[in-house]
């Protein structure tokens, strides 16, 4: 069996052109911008007709952004959570299901480089500055979604009688991003009985991905049925959930606030799409002594909530990633609760204001709103079915319970 990574110059492809190298916070945010604007100009169309973004995602592949939190020492941008939540939150604005894509990318990226041992972090760290983007093979059937629990999985390596190599068998659904992957990270109970976290190129042997999503929202993250059948596995390949980190960690709360991040860009394409659509299309009521819609007092008055909204979303939301900086990969008892807690708030406040605004569009912009051919119910169903996958309810909860009671749940629970 292979304890050491090998070269990850192996897994280049001819195919796969090098990334470009990002080397700061504001080159990110430039990038992302630029692309987002390119983005949106197809997102209805796309939403429309079911596409899977390869394209545009081969075009973020290329742009260096999949590499952006790789520490500095790692040869990577280094960049801040902040940056990280705000390069969402653009790509978001201009196409929800593919930023989506990105969240399972960077969490899992993320749980390499604090889990995994020093040759496996060196090892994925090269493998996404190359350019390759990790998908995702997580829920299960009557399993949550968040198991860390020994033997929770039904997913499963096996030791091989042959040659001892293990294999991976077992069946995931919501595979987000794993169709157009590189590699696939998936949950699994390791040979001690243990929760690890297995990366699956995405070609290899037993590796079968349906693209078989049919939600009403997020239709271009092709979330579909991942099917493992005794996909040889390396040691170098199994990282620990816990590894050598033992808590307090903000595991939980990092993979959350791409969640928030992902809402609260959804929540500013639709008041975008609202401010435009009410500037140029919108009637004017006939009770109305404007002589325009955009003129009209009670119709600006609801716009201008929605707009306090969203800023408080995205502040509340910085807020929570400035927690998670502070915190770092090893933070103490205290940080680790803050950044917790900060991010479940941003997360049900991210969600409601997505929802909020997504739906009030309508009651704003009025009957014109609703014509296909402008696209404009992307932004609830999108918002609609990514809020439902992690009820904010729970949130409230949580943060009510260590306020009252002084109890904080675990970074995997909040």
């Amino acid at each position: 069996m292979t304890l050491r990574p090998p070269s990850h110059a192996d897994f280049r492809s001819d195919t796969l052109p090098i990334a470009n190298r990002i080397t700061s916070d504001g080159d990110a945010l430039r990038i992302a911008a630029e692309l987002a604007a390119d983005f949106a100009d197809g997102a209805i169309e796309r939403d429309r007709d079911g596409v899977t973004p390869v394209a545009e995602l081969e075009r973020i592949r290329q742009s260096g952004l999949l590499a952006i939190p790789v520490p500095a020492e790692l040869g990577g941008a280094g960049a801040s959570t902040r940056t990280l939540v705000d390069v969402v939150a653009l790509l978001a604005a201009a196409d929800g299901s593919i930023a989506q894509v990105l969240q399972n990318h960077y969490f899992f990226l993320r749980h390499a480089l604090v889990h995994g041992t020093s040759e496996q972090r060196e090892f994925f760290a090269r493998l996404v500055i190359d350019g390759n983007r990790l998908g995702n093979a997580q829920a299960e059937r009557n399993v949550g979604s968040t198991s860390n629990g020994p033997g929770e999985w039904t997913t499963a390596l096996s030791a091989s009688a042959d040659d001892g190599v293990a294999t991976l068998t077992g069946t995931k659904y919501y595979s987000t991003g794993a169709f157009t992957a590189q590699w696939i990270p998936v949950n699994a109970t390791g040979l001690a009985g243990t929760s690890v976290i297995v990366y699956v190129p995405r070609t290899a042997d037993g590796v079968h991905v349906t693209d078989d999503w049919n939600g009403f929202g997020q239709r271009g993250t092709h979330s579909g049925t991942t099917t493992l059948t005794a996909v040889r596995v390396a040691d170098w390949q199994v990282v620990a959930v816990n590894g050598d980190v033992e808590p307090p960690r903000v595991d939980g709360a990092y993979g959350q606030i791409i969640h928030a991040a992902l809402d609260v860009g959804i929540a500013q394409g639709a008041l975008s799409r609202l401010a435009e659509f009410l500037a140029t299309k919108t009637r004017v009521y006939r009770d109305s002594p404007a002589a325009k819609a955009a003129q009209d007092s009670h119709l600006l008055y609801e716009t201008g909530k929605l707009a306090v909204g969203v800023r408080a979303a995205r502040a509340v939301l910085h807020e929570a990633a400035e927690a998670i900086d502070v915190a770092g990969l090893t933070p103490t008892r205290a940080q680790s609760t803050e950044a917790s807690l900060a991010v479940a708030a941003a997360r049900a406040v991210a969600a409601e204001t997505a929802v909020t605004t997504a739906n009030e569009l309508f009651e704003i912009a009025g009957t014109g709103a609703t014509d296909r051919k402008y696209g404009l119910d992307r932004y609830w169903r999108d918002a609609r079915t990514h809020t439902l996958h992690d009820p904010t309810r729970w949130k409230y909860i949580h943060i009510g319970n260590e306020l009252v009671n002084g109890v904080v749940p675990s970074g995997s629970l909040i």
